[in-house]
């Protein structure tokens, strides 16, 4: 059957669908409840429930949240509270145990400062090799300034 011929509400019951085929870590939906209907939305949220790995949901669907999330980050009128039921306390990760070098979303690699201390002399030093750098021609990371 072509997805052409399909009603909205089948659409997302098939992305859906196709989304959880793998047997993904975690699920990242927007707007999972456009087009479905009450007994689809009971489902739906019945599934998640269940569903093992993490999720988070981007809905404008109260009821559905409330239903569903355990912890919920609310944007109102530009303002992003926390709200819910937190089971676990707040991870902080402390700045020793990041990742010395990551890849960006292009497949470069970049290298964290290992340790810029706060004072003048470490963060001149920090400029003058990101200068040195730039002069080679080689790419700096603009995340880079925000350290500096």
């Amino acid at each position: 059957m072509r997805l052409g011929v399909l009603s909205a509400g089948q659409k997302v019951k098939v992305v859906l669908g196709a989304a959880t085929w793998h047997s993904p870590h975690i699920l990242i939906l927007d707007e999972p409840t456009n087009y479905l209907d009450r007994e689809s939305l009971g489902g739906l949220a019945s599934a998640l429930k269940e569903f093992k790995g993490g999720v988070i949901v981007v809905s404008h669907s109260r009821e559905f949240c409330h239903t569903v999330c355990d912890e919920r980050w609310v944007m109102d009128t530009g303002r992003l509270s926390r709200e819910g039921q937190i089971e676990k306390e707040d991870v902080r990760i402390d700045r020793s145990e990041l990742a010395q070098s990551f890849f960006d979303e292009s497949g470069n690699l970049h290298e964290r400062p290992r340790s810029l201390g706060s004072s003048s002399r470490d963060l001149k030093r920090h400029r003058r090799q990101k200068a040195l750098r730039k002069k080679r021609g080689e790419e700096v990371s603009s995340d880079e300034d925000l350290v500096s």
